[in-house]
């Protein structure tokens, strides 16, 4: 273990640490707002997420994914394969594939085309592991069309980088030289980090589009919520803020 360690690094440990903790958030928060009655679940940028199979959600709550046409055609290709080979059992009969373009300026608006979509209705959206990627503007524009087509009761539930990772990264456990390194390896990638918030900016960002935030939590909450209770250690320096986990309710 220890050679391990050494070998990736405790920032690297610390990013695989925050996807898995982060996907458990975000699958709780999704589990406690059907909880509360909420029958619409809105993935923006869904990727290859499988919530909408996984979570066992009731059959009358809709799941709708909302990604490029390519990525879905080859997601659900894989899962048609999955299901045909019997490996796993694959319902995919609550989730509904809305096509978007973000490049070209679409967005969380063209769920009014979508006939099973119900924009009275209370909704939880999920945005995960994408506002670092795309201009503030754009995270807002998709959160204020969120509100406007949405019912009462509704939550948005998203992460975000903070604003500290790229100005000082010891202030969110991160060190400087393996920051740069991780954001010159994205960027290479054709996917740089461009937004970050201050926590108090982003409430006021929210609120101002519709969304009071309800909890704003960092990594060492999200190892202390999830990890500890597990009784997984995890050491401060692979505690690494690289991240900031958030529930909003509807105004």
């Amino acid at each position: 273990k220890r050679a391990l360690m050494r070998l990736v690094g405790d920032q690297s440990v610390g990013l695989m640490l925050l996807l898995a903790g982060r996907t458990a958030f975000f699958d709780e928060q999704v589990k406690a707002a059907v909880a509360a009655g909420v029958k619409q679940v809105v993935i923006l940028g869904a990727g290859y997420d499988t919530r909408g199979i996984r979570l066992g959600l009731p059959k009358d709550v809709t799941v709708f994914e909302m990604d490029q046409k390519d990525l879905q055609e080859k997601k659900k290709s894989t899962l048609e394969g999955i299901a045909n080979s019997g490996a796993l059992p694959v319902d995919t009969s609550r989730v509904r594939y809305v096509p978007v373009d973000f490049a070209a300026g679409q967005g969380v608006e063209l769920l009014k085309t979508v006939p099973d979509y119900d924009p009275a209705a209370a909704t939880v959206f999920t945005l995960e592991g994408v506002a670092q990627y795309i201009p503030k503007e754009a995270t807002g524009r998709t959160v204020l069309a969120a509100a406007a087509l949405c019912g009462d009761g509704s939550r948005f539930i998203m992460s975000y980088v903070p604003q500290e990772l790229y100005e000082d990264p010891h202030k969110v456990g991160a060190q400087p030289d393996e920051t740069k390194t991780l954001l010159r390896s994205v960027a290479k990638a054709g996917e740089p980090w461009v937004s970050g918030w201050y926590q108090h900016d982003f409430a006021a960002f929210m609120r101002q589009r519709g969304f009071e935030v309800q909890r704003d939590i960092s990594v060492a909450e999200i190892v202390e919520e999830y990890y500890t209770p597990a009784r997984r250690h995890v050491p401060a320096r692979q505690r690494i803020g690289f991240e900031r986990y958030v529930i909003a309710h509807k105004v």
